[in-house]
């Protein structure tokens, strides 16, 4: 459908922290993730995006011979702005993580974890390469510090 997109994914986690001032040693994991997007309006080269995202991750920690298990699965719900440059689309906007919930294990010790900064910043670009083919870059700012690097594929 031209307004709608349902999607999915495996992402690879390099370099990840838990945050929140710990200075536990690099993670490295990976993310199931949903996603849909529907165009709620269009002007000229712009779109307004109303965007949902239902992700789990599970992430492995080492620190001087301890290990950390870590997992969360989160429910976002946001808004983007797209504009459409040729081959190019660059988009902005806010997410709020509705629902976090997760836990950690650390050998005999296991605790539940929630996000506690709720509010994300989106930047990002993608080169539309085909109609079928688009690479792209997110940077969030704000609740989370991420890097995303994708490709998408239209099926």
């Amino acid at each position: 459908n031209p307004r709608f997109a349902l999607g999915g994914g495996v992402g690879l986690m390099f370099d990840g922290e838990i945050g929140n001032g710990h200075r536990i040693g690099n993670g490295e994991g990976f993310r199931l993730f949903g996603d849909a997007q529907f165009e709620a309006h269009r002007f000229n080269q712009n779109k307004v995006i109303i965007t949902g995202t239902l992700s789990h991750d599970r992430f492995s920690f080492s620190e001087t011979g301890i290990d950390i298990d870590f997992t969360v699965t989160e429910i976002k719900a946001g808004g983007l702005i797209l504009h459409d440059v040729r081959d190019f689309s660059l988009y902005g906007g806010l997410e709020v993580v509705v629902y976090s919930n997760g836990d950690y294990d650390i050998g005999n010790f296991s605790g539940d974890v929630k996000r506690d900064d709720r509010l994300n910043l989106r930047l990002g670009a993608a080169f539309n390469a085909t109609k079928s083919l688009a690479l792209r870059a997110d940077l969030l700012l704000i609740g989370e510090q991420t890097i995303l690097l994708a490709a998408d594929f239209a099926i």
